[in-house]
């Protein structure tokens, strides 16, 4: 039997915040996030970090804590921070708006009801925050919201007098139009808060209502005489929504009778007009449904437009002081990516894109907000930025292989049979579902369709052909899944599952022209990365499943981000490589217009080693000529250009010799290019030993720091000039002796 105690029990032991208490709670918490997400401990950690002064000393704050998670899109900002408030049992303190939401009037208006619950502590979950534009493309303001930005610096809500009751957001003067529209229809049934409808009655309304909607100018009045007081009602009023809004139907039509009474929450919320007012100092609001019940209709429409006239618009709007929230602002902001969610591409290493979106920091975050919202508004977001990298292959496998464990428990929980994979299913997933800019999203999407789909159609063939089973087994090859029938341990039947593959198809080896001079092409990057970096490239590619990125090498970032001109140039001679490349092997003839995003870099890094770096011969900054000097910002910009082009074309012909002196090296890479999609690491160092006399135990491996040399040319220098400082000394001495 279901007792109402037990309910008003467990919503006043959720209002009494009765949270997590110690730091061993938090512990036990934190393990459990990190065994549920994957490849972010770091950020797991801060954020229970960043949570610690909210809940164990929130009575001290003086203004919201914010804490800001930011990453791209899919890997995990929404869920990490629902399931905390979960796992800390704060579901009912809780609320979550999406960014596209905050351009409203009152983007904060559900914190009214908090205020109602006597929560002054609540949490505010700010997502998708980066749809929150207040700028537009062109840096102008778009839209501004001042009670936005204040609530979260200060924590302070301005109290507009809107009440949610009624369709019309305005409760107070919904109720009044529908208390004077039962005067007009002369109708006695008022009585503790609820009123009987005749359905003449209810037509009646209805017929005013949609009057009154054709006929806007309409103000009929008349006179009501009401508990010796004249009123006037106005026949154009529009009851029906107000009625709908305002109050509930209390029974279903019986006997051509409508009966409603007011809505509990539009009580409650006149209770919390007057406690935010300060009424309650005069009002008892422990008696205030009681004293309510007892007013007869004319004193309830004296009192409420009392409280619509004389309060809420007659006096100053209060505030409601939220200074103990804790707000979750979480942003995709893909652009202080440095560019990396343009890279859409499957093909990329998992491993690359992790190690480089770890790079990202708090500063490079800024700048991109400062593109979006005025400074004064990214001040007020703080300095709590936790920063979600691009996930590893590592935790994709892990993800992946946590997905279909999950999934063979739901099926032995409901069929009573193991389901199984081998590493083929479990390679096949990863392959066709990882997106590296996209994070978790698509595996999810990908193994309903490579595994529950068709596990429909294994259990079809079980039941078609009476199979007698304890363990079903998925496996993968030639684009279908094999499924393997055991009872204790022996097979007792197979079949087979076709599938379609949206990335492996295209993946496929196509050993045609193109692919031979993409083999060239990508033969030639490698062989100069190897000559000029000493190191191999984490990932050649002759085939990849972007149709707009032909093939793909790709290089590695540089741990400690050190440019200066001798690895400029190396670098363009690196982009140029494989244009070069295809110009030795193919002769200018052949050469293909593949290469336009290579020249597009190359000649971006040699200009702005010219306009900004100060790396040539002008130190000072090439952009000094006013918007009005038009024609010295022709001659700057003529005189860059043909230094650019003499610079290209020299390192153009320096990269032609690096690969003619390696041309065996090169050749060999393309053609084993030609006939397999990519070549890896193991297959470089055995054509190195092969092919070349570059020495393999020399080559720098991928978490090796690189040697630049400057440590090394500052401590010869402070060496020798000790050394000069000492026979100076010496021979002043021996001077002085004489």
């Amino acid at each position: 039997m279901i007792k109402t105690k037990d309910i008003k029990d467990f919503i006043n032991s959720k209002k009494k915040f009765e949270i997590v208490t110690t730091s061993e709670q938090l512990t036990e918490i934190s393990g459990v996030l990190k065994s549920e997400f994957i490849g972010i401990d770091k950020q797991i950690d801060e954020l229970i970090n960043a949570v610690k002064p909210w809940l164990f000393f929130k009575d001290s704050l003086e203004k919201p804590l914010v804490i800001n998670l930011v990453g791209l899109t899919g890997c995990g900002k929404t869920a990490l921070v629902n399931r905390l408030i979960s796992l800390l049992g704060l579901e009912f303190h809780a609320h979550t708006v999406n960014g596209s939401e905050l351009n409203s009037e009152t983007p904060l208006k559900f914190l009214l009801y908090d205020h109602n619950r006597l929560i002054d502590h609540p949490i505010i979950i700010l997502d998708e925050f980066q749809n929150y534009k207040a700028k537009d493309k062109d840096g102008e303001i778009d839209s501004y919201n001042s009670s936005l930005w204040l609530f979260m610096d200060t924590g302070l809500l301005k109290y507009e007098g809107k009440i949610e009751s009624g369709y019309n957001n305005d409760g107070v003067s919904a109720a009044i139009r529908v208390l004077k529209a039962i005067l007009y229809l002369k109708n006695r049934t008022y009585k503790n808060l609820s009123f009987t409808l005749t359905e003449e009655e209810y037509k009646l309304l209805e017929d005013i209502h949609n009057y009154a909607e054709n006929c806007k100018d309409v103000n009929k009045s008349i006179l009501v005489e009401t508990n010796e007081t004249k009123m006037v009602v106005t026949v154009s009023d529009e009851v029906m929504l107000d009625l709908l809004g305002v109050f509930n139907l209390k029974s279903n039509p019986i006997n051509n009778n409508y009966t409603y009474t007011f809505k509990h929450e539009f009580i409650t919320e006149i209770g919390n007009i007057i406690k935010l007012y300060g009424l309650d100092k005069i009002i008892d609001l422990n008696r205030l449904y009681d004293d309510m019940s007892e007013m007869l209709i004319g004193d309830m429409i004296d009192f409420l437009t009392t409280i619509r006239t004389d309060i809420i618009d007659g006096l100053k709007k209060p505030q409601i002081n939220y200074k103990r929230s804790l707000i979750f602002v979480l942003l995709n902001l893909d652009e202080a990516y440095h560019g990396m969610h343009s890279d859409f591409n499957a093909d990329i290493s998992a491993d690359e894109f992790s190690k480089i979106s770890k790079k990202i920091t708090i500063v490079e975050i800024k700048e991109a907000l400062m593109n979006r919202y005025r400074a004064e508004h990214v001040s007020r977001l703080g300095n709590t930025f936790i920063i979600y990298p691009s996930l590893d292959s590592k935790s994709y496998k892990t993800i992946i292989k946590n997905i279909l464990n999950n999934y063979s428990n739901y099926i032995k929980e409901v069929y009573n049979v193991n389901l199984k994979y081998d590493d083929s299913i479990h390679t096949i997933v990863y392959k066709e579902n990882v997106f590296p800019v996209l994070g978790v999203r698509p595996l999810q999407t990908g193994i309903n369709d490579l595994i529950k789909s068709n596990f429909a159609n294994t259990l079809l063939y079980k039941s078609s052909n009476n199979i007698d089973c304890d363990t079903i087994e998925y496996s993968y090859k030639n684009k279908k899944i094999i499924v393997y029938f055991y009872k204790e341990g022996v097979l007792c039947d197979s079949t087979e599952h076709k599938i379609h593959l949206r990335l492996e198809s295209l993946r496929n080896n196509k050993g045609n022209d193109l692919q031979t001079l993409t083999a060239v092409h990508e033969a030639g990057h490698t062989v100069a990365s190897i000559a000029l970096f000493n190191k191999l490239p984490l990932q050649v590619l002759s085939v990849t499943s972007d149709p707009t990125s032909i093939g793909i090498t790709v290089q590695g970032s540089e741990e400690d981000g050190i440019i200066n001109k001798e690895i400029i140039i190396k670098k363009v001679s690196v982009l140029l490589a494989g244009m070069a490349a295809e110009s030795i092997v193919f002769e200018d003839a052949l050469v293909s217009v593949g290469a336009s995003n290579d020249l597009e870099e190359a000649t971006s890094l040699i200009v702005e080693s010219y306009r900004k770096y100060g790396l040539r011969y002008n130190l000072g900054v090439t952009t000094l000529a006013s918007d009005d000097d038009t024609l010295l910002k022709e001659y700057e910009n003529y005189t860059i250009q043909q230094d650019v082009n003499e610079e290209l074309r020299n390192i153009m012909d320096n990269t032609i010799l690096i690969l003619s002196n390696h041309i065996t090296l090169l050749l060999q890479i393309g053609k084993y290019l030609t006939k397999h999609t990519s070549i890896s690491q193991s297959k470089l160092k055995e054509y190195i030993r092969k092919y070349s006399n570059i020495d393999v135990s020399k080559l720098i491996s991928v978490n090796e720091k690189v040697d630049y040399g400057y440590t090394k040319k500052l401590n010869k220098l402070i060496h020798d000039n000790t050394k000069e400082t000492e026979l100076d000394n010496i021979s002043g001495t021996i001077h002085g002796s004489i």
